[in-house]
């Protein structure tokens, strides 16, 4: 059975993580995970955490994702355990949220990883500034480091599609992914069919674990 590849995506909030990996699924098969999904119910259940992702909340999932990793890299090697373990068959791309730079190296060489293509990811917005907490992740990453990947979200929804479909088409990972976009009339078409799917899509119970609504 093929292995998915594996990216490690960063960047600060609202430069378009979520939506880009979502255009990408629709080329490939995906999963979106986070080393910070289990801190979260966490933060919910023992801390009263409205899940409102202000700089309060924020810092309360930074605060214990941080006394986590430091204790043992549980936040982390959680998410190594469940890649490994494999999310099932016919998943393309696993689409990992992270942003602590020590946290990203630290799951990049880990030994359970050695056998899966791993590469990291950056994805900003023009005019998106970050909060304190954020700036600090920022301030994390060495000066000289280079991402493997850096998408540029200009607002333009076709355009960050269209950089969706050359990640995908330039990762071999699926062989069919150039008929998915020459079947349909444009990119601005696809997108905003998309969009409107998702929507749609949102209000309805996610029943597979590796299908992204």
């Amino acid at each position: 059975m093929k292995k998915p590849i594996v990216v490690l995506i960063n960047g600060i909030s609202l430069a378009g993580k979520d939506t880009f990996c979502m255009y990408c699924s629709c080329f490939a098969s995906i999963v979106i995970t986070s080393t910070v999904d289990q801190v979260k119910q966490i933060a919910q259940n023992e801390f009263g955490w409205d899940g409102v992702k202000d700089e309060k909340g924020r810092k309360l999932l930074t605060m214990l994702r941080e006394s986590w990793n430091t204790y043992n890299n549980g936040s982390t090697d959680y998410v190594i355990s469940e890649i490994y373990n494999g999310y099932g068959e016919n998943i393309d791309i696993i689409f990992v949220m992270i942003r602590e730079f020590n946290e990203m190296m630290y799951f990049k060489n880990h030994p359970l990883m050695k056998d899966f293509y791993v590469s990291t990811m950056w994805v900003e917005r023009a005019g998106n500034f970050p909060g304190e907490t954020e700036q600090r992740f920022i301030d994390m990453i060495p000066e000289d480091y280079r991402f493997d990947y850096y998408i540029n979200n200009s607002y333009d929804r076709a355009e960050l599609l269209g950089l969706a479909f050359r990640f995908v088409y330039n990762s071999e990972v699926v062989e069919n992914c150039i008929d998915l976009i020459e079947a349909n009339m444009d990119a601005d078409s696809l997108a905003y069919q998309f969009d409107r799917d998702r929507n749609y899509s949102a209000s309805m119970p996610n029943t597979n674990p590796t299908e992204v609504p």
